[in-house]
């Protein structure tokens, strides 16, 4: 066009068709940038959403695990509530028969070598048949209740007293010899006949026989026990209210 001639109007032209092709890439730049800049937005946000997200994910998991251990907690503390409750005597709080002769087995076991002491005594409430034909049955509940709270609180932290029968009571003595088994157990029946247990304003008056037996070695638990019966049949045949060493 230049060459054609109006060399100046020809370039003017040209120029101007480039500057309208400057402004349409302008235009679409400008586009472009604004797409670009909503695109980088949304994608922020999205980032935004994925953080929030796993934040809320972490949370959730984190209680789930509180909830988790919570529960394993409670099935646990269930857990041990029924053994208790299957090994605890329900008047007396004391350890029930089978609880009690779990834990004379183990004991038993321990010492059965002879290098650990271990004595063991068995004692009833003298004439309980009258206390409860006399007071009722309700009042020999409650004597046999206060027998059992008076008797732990004269033996050993370490000591187990436990109720194995109607009135009859066990204890077991872990590393104590004849005299200092002897001596707890006189000190326990010198504590029951004390003082006479009140109920509903009558006084009865409470007196319990006792037998000891000291673990030889070797020896299993059913003879330990039954030495043990025997001293406490010599107590009762010997008038009540003592206490008789097993040979």
């Amino acid at each position: 066009r230049v060459g054609s001639g109006a060399g100046r109007t020809a370039t003017d032209e040209i120029l101007e068709e480039l500057r309208g092709i400057e402004t349409i890439e302008q235009d679409l730049l400008a586009v472009q940038t604004e797409d670009a800049r909503a695109k980088a937005v949304a994608n922020e946000r999205y980032q935004y959403a994925l953080t929030l997200i796993g934040i809320l994910l972490l949370g959730l998991s984190a209680w789930a695990t509180i909830l988790v251990r919570r529960a394993l907690a409670a099935e646990a503390e269930a857990r041990r509530m029924l053994q208790r409750t299957a090994s605890s005597d329900e008047m007396t709080g004391l350890s029930n028969r089978r609880g009690f002769m779990d834990a004379l087995h183990r004991s038993v076991a321990r010492s059965s070598d002879g290098r650990k002491e271990l004595a063991y005594a068995i004692f009833d409430i003298d004439r309980f048949k009258s206390i409860n034909d006399t007071y009722g049955h309700a009042a020999g509940d409650a004597v046999i209740a206060e027998v059992a709270r008076r008797a732990v609180a004269t033996f050993r932290a370490r000591d187990l007293v436990g109720r194995i029968g109607g009135e009859e009571f066990g204890v077991i003595l872990p590393a104590a010899n004849q005299a200092e088994a002897m001596e707890a157990c006189a000190r326990m029946r010198a504590a029951i006949e004390a003082e006479p247990i009140m109920i509903d304003g009558k006084s009865i008056g409470v007196t319990v026989s006792v037998g000891v037996s000291q673990l030889h070695r070797e020896e299993t638990v059913e003879s330990l026990m039954a030495r043990a019966d025997h001293a406490l049949y010599e107590a009762k045949n010997s008038g009540r209210n003592v206490v008789r060493l097993a040979a």
